[in-house]
């Protein structure tokens, strides 16, 4: 595992050290970052889906007050 790591942390100062002579290496970056970001931002409204959906079927609550036990609290007729 380290030798990868090595291997790819070298990889990428190269390819940064190309990218910064040929000057385009602001453009390339801010793309890349902006790929990643919006691929984390999907797999987790994905996940977020699955979660929902799978809870739904099995009848299992989904909200945060049932799920924190809130809802019981709230529904209690009043005592005083």
């Amino acid at each position: 595992m380290a030798t990868g790591t090595i291997g790819g942390a070298e990889c990428g100062a190269q390819l940064i050290q190309m990218l910064k002579r040929q000057g385009n290496v602001d453009f390339v970056v801010s793309i890349v970052s902006i790929v990643i970001y919006s691929s984390i931002s999907i797999f987790i409204a994905w996940e977020s889906w699955r979660t929902v959906r799978s809870r739904k079927r099995k009848g299992v609550a989904t909200t945060p007050e049932v799920l924190t036990g809130r809802h019981a609290k709230m529904n209690r007729p009043s005592t005083a």
